[in-house]
């Protein structure tokens, strides 16, 4: 079993988000919305539409970092990689769940979410999302639900991170 110790005596114990955020921030106001884990499907968007409204009432110039996997099932311990290249994303856990999320990525980079949010139940759910996926439907609750239709616009590509499958999507809504 491969591993590695990293250390960083200035990078404090939080979730990764939390790290990025506060090493990049300069005087920005942050404010962070959890993924409550007993909360059914459509709660996350309400809640999202609720944060939406929040920010449509202040003078706030506001960006949304949803963060967390979109596929959500780790390798096992004692898996052993199939490609040099770590982060290739044939690595990520399931077959179905590389298809599920690259489906998932199209509908929001064509500025579908409408359909995310319409079938994320019987065609998203069963590949089993980081807190059922609330982080991304909270922040298309956001974005306006299903009446958005900004295009998502890839940063980095859809990557492996020990099974999780990953990706940065920029939604410009201004």
């Amino acid at each position: 079993m491969r591993s590695k110790r990293v250390f960083d005596p200035v990078l404090t114990r939080h979730f990764p988000t939390i790290n990025i955020v506060n090493k990049l921030r300069r005087t920005e106001k942050i404010a962070c919305l959890s993924c409550c884990q007993n909360c059914r499907l459509e709660h996350f968007p309400e809640s999202g539409a609720v944060l939406g409204e929040t920010i449509h009432q202040s003078d706030a110039r506001v960006a949304i970092l949803a963060s967390g996997a979109l596929s959500h099932r780790f390798n096992d311990i004692d898996w052993v990689p199939n490609s040099p290249r770590i982060f290739d994303d044939v690595h990520v856990s399931r077959p179905e769940n590389i298809a599920s999320d690259k489906e998932a990525i199209a509908l929001l980079c064509a500025g579908r979410p409408d359909l995310v949010l319409d079938h994320r139940g019987e065609k998203f759910r069963p590949a089993h999302r980081e807190a059922s996926g609330g982080h991304y439907l909270q922040m298309l609750g956001a974005m306006g639900g299903r009446d958005c239709k900004a295009k998502g616009t890839t940063v980095l590509a859809y990557e492996n991170a020990r099974g999780k499958g990953n990706i940065h999507l920029w939604f410009d809504v201004a």
